[in-house]
């Protein structure tokens, strides 16, 4: 079974979504997959999703487009970021265990310049592909 944490940031103007919105957003996202979804009370981490029939990229991408749809006519258009990891190590600081992906949501007006601010290319350069993902979804006027 495949459990995934996200996590939401909010990297542009305007409204930022609270968290029990964006556990909202991410159970209606996945209402018609074979998941569970279920809200945290965690410091970075919002909500949990089980399943094992879909990709954690898959799961993410409908997620991300899902949130860009609701951000629909924003002007400037936002780009969702649905940035996925596998934990390949333990450790006794993270509610993550090994085997599970953190996924970081986030809403910018400029994906490139976020990814750039996060080092986000020199992370994963030495990453295994198989452990990380980066989906990304604009919303449209």
């Amino acid at each position: 079974m495949t459990r995934m944490l996200f996590s939401y940031n909010h990297a542009k103007s305007g409204e930022a979504w609270s968290h029990e919105q964006f556990q909202k957003l991410i159970a209606a996202a996945l209402t018609d997959c074979p998941v569970t979804v279920n809200a945290m009370e965690h410091a970075h981490w919002f909500v949990e999703v089980k399943g094992d029939e879909l990709e954690p990229s898959q799961i993410g991408q409908l997620i991300a487009a899902h949130i860009a749809q609701q951000r629909f006519g924003f002007t400037p258009p936002v780009e969702v970021l649905a940035l996925g990891g596998q934990k390949t190590a333990p450790s006794t600081f993270s509610a993550l265990g090994v085997g599970d992906w953190g996924v970081d949501v986030v809403e910018t007006h400029n994906a490139q310049s976020f990814l750039d601010g996060i080092a986000w290319s020199a992370t994963v350069q030495s990453k295994d592909p198989n452990v990380i993902f980066k989906v990304m979804s604009i919303s449209k006027k």
